[in-house]
């Protein structure tokens, strides 16, 4: 992938939700209030110079956070 993750793994924790539509970010602050799951997306360059959507999900109960590219199918575990 070749993307620091640091960055945006920041701004996911902090509550900036990067690329989202207003809905989504909408659904993000009541998904911390009601420990439901939230997701972020936030527009990257790959090491091959293309553009991608990163995007970052924290389950319901804060114990896993995945990362993936759009273009990828979502990895999660024991699923």
């Amino acid at each position: 992938m070749a993307v620091d993750l640091m960055p945006l793994l920041k701004r996911h924790a902090f509550g900036d939700w990067g690329e989202v539509c207003r809905e989504d970010a909408e659904a993000n602050e009541l998904a911390l209030k009601n420990d439901e799951a939230i997701l972020s997306q936030y527009h990257v360059t790959t090491r091959l110079m293309e553009q991608d959507l990163l995007m970052i999900m924290t389950e319901s109960d804060r114990t896993l956070t995945v990362v993936f590219m759009a273009s990828e199918s979502a990895m999660h575990p024991g699923g």
